[in-house]
Formats: C-alpha cells, structure tokens, sequence
C-alpha cells in the first residue's frame, strides 16, 4: 500500500504483451506476476527496469518506490492455475500434440536423484519429524525460490522430504525431487536466527550452501550437528526448540547440549520386514495391443511378473515368453463385451465371473497370501502393494477374510486385492451373488462389491494402490511441484494404452526413493491427504498425516 486510496491489482501484464521482451533478455517461457498494488492514476507511465540481482521492477511514475515482479516460469504457472496431465497425450507422454499440457507434463525431466546417499532428516528431539519446505507444492502458488526449511512430518511418502547429501560429510545439501535445488543459507548472513532458503545449486555464492555433517552411513544415522561451512560455530538449528510441523529452520550458535541442533539421517531403500506373497493374475484379449506388452513386462520381470506367481486368462493358448514364461489358462466363452450405462463403460460382469471361476480353481488362490487381478494396461509395482500391507497387518502382511477398497466412491476394477480367506468365501458364495442382488451391476467392479460385502468380506480402504488419469475418484497426484503424475507414491497407475507408455511411466515411478514406510491412506481426497489441487502447507500436512504419524512413531525407521 503506496498511500493509495484506490488499490487494484496489476493484473494486465500476460505473457502476449511481455513476449518480446522476455525473449530479448533470454527469460524462459513463462508469465510475470504482480508482487503489489498500485492505484489506477499510476499506471498511466510504466517503464521496466533491472535492479543489481536481476530481478525485475516496474518503475510507476509518482512512486518513490518500485512494484516487485516475479518470473513464474511456464509450467509452474500452468500446475498453479489447476493445470493437470489429463488428456491422453500428457498421461501417457507419447505423441506431442504441441499443447501447453503436453510441454509441462511429459517435457519438465523431474526425475530426481535418488542414489544412495539420499535421505530424510529426522529431530533428535522428535524423531516424526524431518527437514522440508514450507510450500514445494506448485498448487499454493509459492514459487520455489520463495520456499524455506521447516519441520515436517516424516511420514505420508513424500518424495519432496528427501534429500541428497554430501557422502563425504561436506557439500551441498541437494533436494532429491530437484537437485538443481539446494538448501542455503539467506543472502549468506551470520546472525542467529537466519532462514534456511532453497537456493538454485549452481547460481549465487556457493558457500552460502556448503554444509558439514556426519559422514556417510553410519554416522549420519546417528544424531549429529550440520555446521555452516562458512562459519563452524553456527550450526543448523531448530527455532526455538519447538517441534511442530511447520517451524522453521535457522543458523545459530552451535551448542554440544541442544538437542534441536541434532539430527540424524533416514536412507532411503529400507529392507522391507517381510514379503507377503502375492497370486498376480490378468486377463488378455487375445487380439491387440495387450499381449505385446504383458510380453514386454514379462521380458523385464515388472508389473504382475514381479509376483511370487503369475497367472494370464485369455480364450485362446497363448505363451507369453519371458523370464518365466507364461502359457494363458483358457476363459470359456467370448471376451467381447457391449458397453453402456450411465458412464457408458464396459458391462463385463459376464465375462469377469468366468474370468474369476477359473481363478479360484487354481490351487495357488488358497495358498498364497493374496490374490492381486491387474488389468495388462496398468502399471503395476508389487513391492509398494507388499509394503502397504506389511504396515496394514503387521509382522507379516495377512489378514483374514478381506479386499482392499481403491476408491472412496466404491472399488474400481483396474486392480483388486483380496485374501485368501476372501477367495476361499467367495468360492463357496459365488452362486449367492450370481443370483442375488448383486447380478443386477452389469459393470464388473460395481458387481464384486456388492458380492463380497453380502458374502461378508470386509472392505478395507486404501486409496494409495490407484491413480487414475481421468481422476475418477477425483484424486490428484501428489506430485504438485510440477511433476507428472507417475512420480506419485501409488501403487499403480491406470490406464497406458501402448507398450511405450506404459513403460514410460515405469520408468518416472521407479526413478523415486523413500525413507518412510507406505502407510494405507483411508482419508478420502482432499488437502489432509495432499491428492487434491488445493493449496497444502506444512501447517495443514500437521494435522493430515497425524494419523499415520503415530503408528510411524510406534515403529521408528532405521
């Protein structure tokens, strides 16, 4: 406020207008966005200038002072305004069709690094809570520049907790989802009570984000200081020893007997403490695109064929070669199937009973812990389904009588997860349901539902083990900053209609690392659950994940 009684916001200034500029001072494709206000009467003369670090003003005349300006870069911009990866071209990242959708979901890289050395970095004084930024989520509208080091809690899988840390004990402490990202010192001053900033790693002063710590393994797992290169008596510090997600992070004096500068280091690739089995099994048109890439699949050991055992269906003999190869049990009947209903979609109830008769008459669904059905078209990863029900039903992953629910609105059929004890009941009641209330669904997944409720299979919410592209459970990836939605921490993605994406979106998904377990979500969609595109801050991650958050302190990583 410039003591102007009229205040509006700034808002003429798009890219179109600016474009020739932008392009003469080799800025990227983006937009500039307004830091202030200003009245109406003083915008009648604007110039633009540069101060000394490059960022631009709008000089108003009248003014004493200037109006701030912030480049926001395209894509951020794009993830800001709601923008999502929902046409087929950007989830599946094949076929450029020039689109701005396209650019910033399949273009922007966002892989990380994930090596060893990375890790999150958990309070000695209380070991639920880590290193993080206060809004690295684009959707908050927080450009990343403007982001600071806050307490966080550990759980919940994000990727954005995790960090690249210097092996040898000094160097740059890097952001695993963006290592051209550090975390640094503010403008490099000394006083007690500085922000830690993320900082670009390669631009400014370098020693404004050297940092040392304990070396590698097993001295960064125990508790230690971070000193500040350019001045060892400061050190990495907790402001005012409060423990609350979303406190900040500071440099102050180093002291050998506070216990907020203490801080110890989770690895990444945990050992999981046991493996329940998993029965993988699929059904396969014997036409299409589908037997070419369950071959493929096959070929690498990913997807269903990272199972303990892998079962296909088809109508027709069919070997999928392979590591081990697989020879398809026979579906009687057709698999075509008409479509219709209020979504218009495929009424396969039929065939999906057939599909199912043969699955329970293979001896593996009574001995095997869980029986998983997974569509050929989605990308499938039974280490994180192994790890989900390790910390669901602990020591050993099993359950009695039990399906695992993917949607708040009611199970969706790209995958689906029983026990067992659930196959077992289903085979003596199929005949109930055939005949019963539940025939009457003509949609597969909406038909085993009601089926396994009346046959008194407990549905167990877990709204972690599936994203969909068109978001039919009106999810949105956790990946916020910017990323394409396979970078989520989900057990599957559905669905990818060519062998190419399907393992394009292997490829983004298997490129992240965590520290924390993957706890079941049960909460619905939402900003507590970080899967909407409502803005989400350290505050409110507080009381979204306290949930998970206790049994993460029951059982302690590392």
């Amino acid at each position: 406020n410039y003591g102007h009684s009229e205040e509006i916001r700034l808002l003429a200034v798009e890219h179109e207008t600016m474009s020739p500029l932008l392009t003469n001072l080799g800025v990227p494709r983006g937009r500039l966005q307004m830091l202030a206000v200003a009245s109406a009467a003083a915008l009648a003369t604007v110039t633009m200038c540069w101060v000394a670090k490059g960022a631009p003003k709008l000089q108003i005349a009248g003014l004493s002072d200037s109006v701030g300006l912030v480049f926001v870069p395209e894509c951020q911009d794009f993830f800001a305004r709601g923008g999502a990866c929902r046409s087929k071209q950007s989830w599946e990242c094949v076929g450029d069709d020039g689109s701005q959708e396209y650019r910033c979901c399949c273009n922007t890289g966002g892989f990380g690094d994930f090596s060893p050395v990375t890790g999150i970095i958990s309070s000695e004084l209380r070991h639920d809570v880590c290193v993080d930024l206060n809004s690295p989520y684009v959707g908050s509208g927080v450009p990343f520049y403007a982001n600071k080091a806050v307490l966080g809690l550990c759980t919940g899988g994000n990727p954005n907790k995790h960090f690249h840390l210097p092996p040898g004990g000094v160097g740059q402490i890097k952001w695993a989802s963006h290592p051209s990202k550090c975390l640094g010192v503010r403008d490099g001053a000394s006083y007690v009570g500085n922000e830690i900033t993320l900082q670009d790693c390669a631009n400014g002063d370098p020693s404004w984000k050297l940092f040392d710590m304990a070396a590698g393994g097993a001295e960064q797992k125990a508790p230690h200081r971070i000193k500040w290169v350019p001045h060892p008596e400061k050190c990495l510090d907790i402001k005012d020893a409060r423990t609350d997600p979303g406190n900040s992070l500071q440099i102050s004096d180093c002291n050998l007997g506070m216990g907020a500068q203490l801080f110890s280091v989770i690895p990444v690739n945990r050992v999981p403490e046991a493996k329940p089995s998993l029965f993988c099994v699929a059904m396969m048109m014997p036409a299409g695109y589908e037997q070419s890439m369950l071959a493929a699949q096959s070929a690498k050991g990913v997807g269903i064929f990272a199972c303990d055992e892998t079962a296909i269906l088809s109508n027709v003999s069919i070997t999928i070669p392979g590591i081990r190869p697989v020879t398809t049990q026979l579906v009687p009947g057709s698999l075509q199937v008409p479509y219709g209903g209020k979504w218009h979609s495929a009424l396969n109830t039929d065939v999906f009973i057939r599909f199912w008769d043969v699955v329970i008459q293979d001896p593996r669904s009574n001995t095997i812990s869980w029986t998983v059905k997974v569509d050929p078209d989605c990308v499938f990863f039974p280490d994180r389904l192994r790890d989900v029900l390790i910390h669901e039903y602990p020591p050993i992953g099993e359950t009695g009588p039990a399906y695992l629910n993917n949607c708040f609105l009611g199970m969706h059929g790209p995958i689906e997860v029983l026990s067992k004890q659930a196959v077992a009941l289903y085979r003596q009641g199929k005949e109930t349901c055939r005949m019963g209330a539940p025939y009457a669904h003509k949609q597969e997944d909406f038909f085993f539902r009601e089926c396994w409720q009346l046959l008194g299979i407990a549905k167990v919410d877990v709204f972690n083990i599936l994203l969909e592209s068109n978001y039919a459970c009106t999810e949105r990836p956790t990946t916020r900053d910017g990323r394409h939605p396979c970078f989520s921490r989900q057990v599957s993605f559905h669905p990818f209609k060519s062998t190419e994406a399907w393992f394009q979106c292997h490829k983004r998904a298997m490129s992240q690392a965590w520290s924390p377990p993957l706890f079941a979500i049960k909460d619905p969609p939402g900003p507590a659950t970080f899967t909407t595109l409502e803005p989400a801050g350290a505050g409110d991650e507080g009381k979204g994940e306290q949930k998970t958050s206790n049994s993460y302190k029951q059982r302690k990583v590392g």
